[in-house]
């Protein structure tokens, strides 16, 4: 129960760091022994978050460095919404176009996005990257798996239509808990209409899915899976008010208002693609999957980046 409850309660990455200086890249002898352990006959599991664990460090350091170098080169401002916090990086040249970014568990804005924001900047989109609750400038103890998370995030497209126009035009994209986020957005019947489309990479069907999904890791009986639920909902209801079971993007895709790309590693396991697959077929709008080989958790961009820049252009031109 402890490795669930942490997922709640865990908190997110802070604070928020855009200065190349600090980033450092880990040594090359960690990576390898990570790469040494993903070799060795062992519980496949632990064998393949060795292989994810390796993919994330072999990531951090110059590639990271670069991608900040980038961001900081554009120009920037940042906004607040209720004490929520966003920064928006502006197209080269005046645009209509938006994307709104929703980051995953445990990280931030400038953690998620500083690799993802060059893509769209070179296809003339601004970029608002946000902050969810508990994650870079913001407060918070708490991660709502995208229950409150999700109406934040529609508050922030109302924010961009308030403050740039009627006539905009709204993408918005979001990773593993980012990606879930976006996806119970996307059924609310609250999103505005200038919401054009949206791309989700990895992202869970539902936190009771999520949850049975890491409980069969640890080789425990699913008759235990409903009470483990039971008692983390019910520490989660009494701090928060908000329940687990509304943290269901499967729910939400069957009422989705714009088409949805969706985006996923077939060798994830932290969160398998069979979440996706399940995805795609309850969706209730215009819905493609597209699956890549090998790459790990949000790791299909680094894996194949030509094609994963591809796969963005081409939705967004069709929808935008």
């Amino acid at each position: 129960m402890g490795i669930v409850y942490n997922m709640l309660f865990g908190g997110a990455q802070k604070p928020i760091n855009r200065d190349p200086k600090k980033v450092v890249a880990m040594p090359k002898p960690v990576i390898k022994a990570f790469d040494w352990l993903a070799e060795r006959p062992m519980y496949e599991p632990l064998r393949a978050l060795c292989r994810m664990e390796s993919t994330f460090l072999k990531m951090d350091g110059k590639p990271f460095k670069d991608a900040l170098i980038k961001c900081n080169s554009y120009e920037s401002s940042e906004l607040y919404l209720d004490g929520l916090h966003g920064t928006l990086f502006y197209s080269a040249t005046p645009s209509k176009k938006f994307v709104l970014g929703i980051h995953g568990y445990r990280m931030n804005s400038i953690s998620e996005f500083a690799r993802y924001v060059p893509i769209y900047h070179d296809m003339g989109y601004n970029f608002l990257a946000i902050d969810n609750c508990g994650a870079g400038e913001l407060e918070g103890e708490f991660v709502s798996f995208g229950v409150k998370e999700s109406a934040d995030a529609i508050r922030w497209a109302k924010l961009l239509v308030e403050k740039f126009g009627q006539d905009i035009e709204i993408l918005i994209y979001g990773l593993s808990l980012g990606g879930a986020t976006t996806l119970i957005a996307c059924g609310d019947k609250n999103l505005p209409s200038q919401v054009r489309c949206a791309i989700v990479d990895s992202p869970y069907s539902s936190f009771r899915a999520e949850e049975d999904y890491i409980l069969s890791l640890l080789k425990l009986p699913e008759a235990v899976y409903p009470v483990f639920f039971f008692i983390i909902n019910y520490v989660f209801k009494k701090n928060t008010g908000l329940n687990l079971r509304d943290a269901a993007p499967i729910k939400a895709v069957k009422k989705a208002l714009v088409p949805i790309l969706f985006i996923h590693g077939e060798d994830d396991v932290f969160v398998p693609s069979k979440f996706s697959k399940e995805l795609v077929r309850a969706c209730g709008s215009q819905s493609q999957l597209e699956l890549f080989d090998e790459a790990s958790h949000c790791q299909s961009f680094h894996w194949e980046p030509e094609r994963y820049t591809a796969l963005i252009r081409s939705w967004a031109e069709k929808y935008m």
